[in-house]
C-alpha cells in the first residue's frame, strides 16, 4: 500500500538549515545495523540486503522476466525486419541461417538483463534462486515474442496494405480498418497487456538499475528512489521517441547498444567465473583506499571489445566513412565484442592475478563460490557476529592472518 507523506513530513526539511542538510543526505543504514565502511562509500541502499528483505524465491525472477520479455521492444524488433524490406520468409532465413544475426537481435535486447542482474538478484533468498532457470525462461520467451511479432506482421500486411513495425501504429491501423466493439475491446486488452510489460521492462532494466548505479556514484546524497525519479525525468529529456522514428533507426539503435553492453557482459562474467572463481569479499567493496582488494579501474578489456565494433557503428550513420571490412565486423556484433572482451580480460587476469581478499588472508582456501556458501554472504569467518550486517574489519598492510583475525574478534566483542 502506498502511503502519502503527511504535511509535517513535507515541511520538516525546511524548518532549518540543519534539517534540510539531514534531508538531503542519504540514509546510512537500516535501523539497528552496523554500517560497512564509511558514509563516503556506502548508504542504506548500497548495504547488503538484510535477510528479512530477501523474499524472492526460485520462481520470482523467471516469472518476472517471462512477463518482461512480452514487451513492445521485442515485438518491434521482429516486425521491423519486414518494415525494412524483407519478406517474412527472408526474415526467418535471416535469423535462422545466419546465427550471428539471430544472436545479435536476441542478445541485444537481453543485454540489460545480464548487466543489471545484481540489482534484482540481491532480493533472492538463496544464490541459486537467481540461477540458470531465469535465463532459460527469458531466452525462450524472447524467441517466442520475436516469432509472434514476425508472424503477426506477415499475416496483417496484406490486409492492412503496409508492414507496421511499430506496435502502436499497428493497433491504430486495425481500428482504422475494423472500427467496432470487438476490435476496440481487443485493442484495449492488447494495449493494457503491453502497457504492463513496458512498466515491468522499465522497472527492471532502467529505473532500479539507474537508481542503483547513481547511488554508487554519489552515495552521500543519492538513493535508489531518488535515482528513479531522476531517471524518469531524463527519460523524457533524451526524447526516446526519436528512436522509433523509423524501423531502420530502431535497428541501428539496438545494434549500437550491443557494442557497449556486450563487452561489459563479457568482462563481468569472466571476472566472476575465471578471475574470482565466484568469490567476492563484501567489506572490501566499501574500501576506497589504494590498499583495497578492489581498487582497480582497468577498463582495457571493455575498450578492446568495444573498439572492434565502433567503426561499424559509425557506418550506420556515415556509410562512406568506413571500410567494408569494418562493416563486416559490425555484423558479428554481440558475439564479436563479447568474445573479444572476455578473452582480453581472461588473458590479463592470467598474467596479473587479481586480489580477491584483503592482505593477510592469502591462505584462505578459496574453492569456487566459497565466499557465498555456508551463510558467509561475502564475509570471512569471524568478520561478523552473525546478527545483522557486520562492521568492516581493520585491514593490515601485510602479514599474519591470525593477528588480523584477533583484531576482528576484538571489534565484534
Amino acid at each position: 500500500m502506498v502511503r502519502l507523506p503527511s504535511r509535517h513530513a513535507l515541511s520538516a526539511p525546511f524548518q532549518s538549515a540543519e534539517a534540510f542538510r539531514d534531508f538531503v543526505r542519504a540514509p546510512q543504514t537500516a535501523g539497528g545495523r552496523e554500517q560497512i565502511g564509511n558514509e563516503k562509500w556506502s548508504n542504506r541502499d548500497l548495504e547488503p540486503t538484510p535477510p528479512e528483505e530477501r523474499t524472492w524465491t526460485a520462481m520470482s525472477l523467471p516469472v518476472y522476466w517471462f512477463t518482461n520479455m512480452f514487451s513492445v521492444t521485442g515485438w518491434n524488433v521482429a516486425a521491423s525486419l519486414m518494415a525494412v524490406g524483407l519478406t517474412w520468409q527472408q526474415a526467418f532465413i535471416w535469423v535462422a541461417e545466419f546465427p550471428f544475426n539471430g544472436i545479435n537481435v536476441i542478445m541485444g535486447t537481453l543485454s540489460p538483463m545480464l548487466v543489471n542482474q545484481p540489482d534484482l538478484a540481491r532480493y533472492c533468498q538463496k544464490p541459486w534462486h537467481a540461477g540458470a532457470l531465469q535465463g532459460i525462461v527469458a531466452f525462450t520467451a524472447k524467441v517466442l515474442v520475436l516469432f509472434l511479432g514476425l508472424a503477426s506482421t506477415a499475416v496483417l500486411t496484406p490486409t492492412l496494405g503496409k508492414a507496421y513495425w511499430n506496435l502502436w501504429d499497428l493497433l491504430d491501423a486495425i481500428l482504422d480498418h475494423y472500427w467496432g466493439p470487438a476490435a476496440r475491446g481487443g485493442v484495449f486488452l492488447v494495449s493494457l497487456s503491453f502497457l504492463l510489460a513496458v512498466i515491468a521492462t522499465n522497472f527492471g532494466s532502467n529505473s532500479i538499475p539507474f537508481g542503483a548505479d547513481l547511488t554508487g556514484l554519489f552515495p552521500k546524497y543519492m538513493t535508489i528512489k531518488r535515482g528513479q525519479v531522476l531517471c524518469a525525468i531524463l527519460g523524457v529529456a533524451v526524447v526516446p521517441w526519436e528512436l522509433l522514428a523509423s524501423a531502420q533507426a530502431f535497428l541501428s539503435f539496438l545494434g549500437s547498444y550491443d557494442i557497449f553492453m556486450a563487452p561489459l557482459c563479457g568482462t563481468i562474467i569472466t571476472d566472476y567465473v575465471w578471475a574470482k572463481a565466484g568469490n567476492y569479499h563484501i567489506p572490501s567493496a566499501y574500501d576506497g583506499t589504494k590498499e583495497s582488494a578492489y581498487c582497480n579501474y582497468n577498463i582495457s578489456a571493455w575498450v578492446g571489445g568495444m573498439a572492434l565494433g565502433l567503426p561499424g557503428l559509425v557506418a550506420q550513420y556515415q556509410p562512406q566513412a568506413v571500410s567494408q571490412a569494418a562493416k563486416d565486423l559490425y555484423k558479428l556484433g554481440w558475439v564479436l565484442t563479447f568474445t573479444t572482451a572476455s578473452v582480453l580480460y581472461g588473458i590479463m587476469t592470467f598474467f596479473i592475478k587479481p586480489r580477491i581478499l584483503p592482505v593477510g588472508y592469502e591462505s584462505v582456501p578459496l574453492s569456487f563460490g566459497y565466499m557465498a556458501k555456508s551463510g558467509r554472504d561475502g564475509f570471512l569467518d569471524g568478520e561478523r557476529d552473525g546478527v545483522g550486517v557486520a562492521v568492516s574489519p581493520v585491514l593490515t598492510a601485510a602479514g599474519d592472518s591470525s593477528k588480523d583475525r584477533e583484531k576482528i574478534s576484538e571489534m565484534n566483542v
